[in-house]
């Protein structure tokens, strides 16, 4: 399409452009830029006073897309800065956490240890209580077996308590 652009206009040099063609623009591509061509003067002049006006308008939006990009440039690095501290809090929720497991694991260390020492103190608790019940049973039995009334037998001839008591307490 370009060049056929280009060859219509190679064409309309070489014939003599009528009035009407003449007060057309016609846009010629050149190498490194387009220029605008007319053949009538009084269009020059008009186009001539709008280019400052373009230029004006040019500017201002460089500079709207400066401040665009300043903006864009703001907003990464605060994107950044929030990234940086999330991975900071990140880190230290992290630390936090492994500081909480490894309290978590010692407690349950210590409460563990404290479970045994409980358990083994019950148990000889339990097993100082079986003995006290035996010597309760022995002493219950030989009370009621020495202290037993019998009708054959004299009271004076009856073992002294505190003797037996004496002997169990050897025995054992």
């Amino acid at each position: 399409m370009e060049q056929t652009a280009i060859r219509s206009e190679a064409s309309d040099r070489t014939a003599s452009p009528s009035a009407p063609e003449r007060s057309q623009p016609s846009l010629r591509a050149g190498a490194s830029s387009i220029r605008l061509r007319t053949s009538d003067r009084s269009e020059q002049t008009t186009s001539h006073d709008k280019w400052p006006r373009l230029l004006e308008r040019v500017q201002t939006v460089a500079r709207h897309v400066r401040v665009v990009q300043e903006r864009a440039h703001e907003q990464e690095l605060h994107a950044q800065d929030l990234l940086e501290k999330a991975r900071a809090d990140t880190q230290a929720a992290r630390a936090q956490a492994l500081a909480a497991e490894h309290e978590t694991r010692d407690v349950q260390a210590r409460a563990n240890r404290l479970i045994e020492v409980a358990e083994e103190r019950a148990r000889l608790a339990e097993e100082r209580a079986a003995a006290s019940d035996e010597i309760l049973l022995r002493l219950q039995k030989l009370i009621e077996a020495e202290f037993a009334v019998r009708l054959d037998e004299p009271a004076s001839l009856a073992v002294p308590l505190r003797e037996t008591v004496f002997a169990m307490k050897s025995a054992s």
